[in-house]
């Protein structure tokens, strides 16, 4: 708990020192406006898409309004995925009843040391066929999305399919940080948003 509030900390005085430096306007560093993704929190699917956008002009991941997309705007996304106070909903509220409590740690717990939640590519919290098709679009060619890899070996293939197919079904919504695996990181940012949501 002690090293998730020093994250906290760090994180949140580092966005401060580059907001003061950059001009980006304050109440961007503390509002939505990161959740690029429009799913309710500033998350690591944000970080990750405004990272996928890094040198482009992409809108939605120029967070500064300067015309690109830049490491600023990652730290924006960033700062704001552990300022809990700006969050657009609780991510570790797992079963959405408005408040991350014990029966949220009691999901947490129950899914602990489950893999295979990287096929989960669309974030809803369980792999399905539209994370199925998501993998066959990019062997394709119709997408261009570096995430279905899902078996890490540099291409998206066949192999990328099956682990797809063979992982339908498979719930992840304890998977908070969305790296595809429930572990000690999910149960520090659960620990990390106990109480009431904001």
């Amino acid at each position: 708990m002690q090293k998730v509030l020093g994250s906290r900390l760090l994180c949140s005085t580092v966005l401060a020192v580059f907001t003061a430096a950059s001009g980006v306007p304050a109440a961007w560093a503390g509002s939505c406006t990161a959740d690029i993704n429009g799913d309710g929190v500033v998350n690591v699917q944000d970080s990750v898409i405004v990272t996928n956008n890094l040198g482009t002009s992409d809108g939605r991941s120029d967070l500064n309004g300067n015309g690109f997309v830049g490491p600023i705007d990652v730290l924006i996304v960033e700062g704001n995925i552990f300022n809990s106070a700006t969050a657009c909903s609780c991510t570790a509220d797992v079963d959405n009843s408005g408040a991350v409590d014990d029966r949220d740690l009691a999901q947490v717990r129950s899914d602990f040391g489950l893999a295979g939640c990287a096929a989960d590519l669309d974030f809803n919290g369980i792999v399905e066929a539209n994370d199925v098709n998501l993998v066959l679009d990019v062997i394709l060619g119709l997408e261009r999305d570096p995430r279905a890899d899902l078996n890490g070996d540099g291409f998206v293939n066949s192999s990328d399919a099956v682990i797809a197919v063979e992982t339908i079904g498979l719930v992840c919504s304890s998977d908070l940080n969305g790296d595809g695996a429930v572990d000690a990181i999910d149960a520090s940012l659960l620990l990390a948003e106990w109480g009431p949501c904001p």
